[in-house]
């Protein structure tokens, strides 16, 4: 799995507002399946939640778009 931090210029684009929201991309093999609005806890202990998801099995990985920006429940 890799994580990367959206590039600044995407960040501009995101409904962010005045919260300290953090956006993470995940590129993971196809063998995990998250789907949107799933919590998933990084090794750092924060909490993200699954903003969008995008299939690219054909080429042997997947992508996920995560938001961490307030404690989820």
């Amino acid at each position: 799995m890799v994580i990367q931090p959206l590039q600044p210029k995407a960040l501009e684009l995101k409904p962010e507002g005045q919260r300290g929201w953090r956006w993470l991309q995940i590129h993971a093999e196809p063998a995990l399946q998250l789907q949107l609005d799933d919590i998933v806890v990084l090794n750092d202990g924060d909490r993200y939640r699954v903003m969008a998801v995008r299939h690219y099995e054909q080429y042997g990985y997947m992508e996920y778009e995560l938001v961490r920006g307030y404690e989820y429940e």
